[in-house]
């Protein structure tokens, strides 16, 4: 079944506006007269699967759960007609599937030893 939600919003927002918890937002240009709430953006997030094959943090199960919900991701209905969102103002942006923090690497000073004479600081 297709889920409309931007239906959903626009419901749940004119019920906030006639609470009074929200103040109408009364677009310009309308199709709909009386509108009090104007249109809405949405932003799908798209996961990019290329660093799963080098993350070695994951066992070799999870990399293949994780590979087979990619999958079915990839058959099925996307998000923009599974959500009923056709006809509306959708972003598409994309986003690593794991998100790592190398670590910092650090500079050791040593204490260099020198044949020569010693200097003044040594003494």
């Amino acid at each position: 079944k297709s889920q409309s939600v931007s239906v959903y919003l626009h419901q749940i927002v004119n019920h906030l506006v006639e609470q009074g918890i929200l103040e109408p937002q009364i677009p310009t240009y309308s199709t709909e007269r009386q509108r009090k709430v104007g249109d809405f953006k949405f932003v799908i997030i798209k996961e990019q699967p290329a660093d799963l094959i080098v993350n070695d943090k994951l066992s070799s199960l999870d990399r293949r759960l994780i590979g087979g919900r990619i999958y079915l991701q990839k058959i099925t209905a996307s998000p923009i007609s599974w959500y009923g969102l056709e006809f509306s103002n959708v972003i598409e942006e994309s986003s690593p599937l794991f998100i790592t923090q190398d670590q910092d690497q650090y500079l050791i000073q040593k204490k260099i030893y020198h044949r020569g004479r010693l200097s003044k600081i040594e003494k």
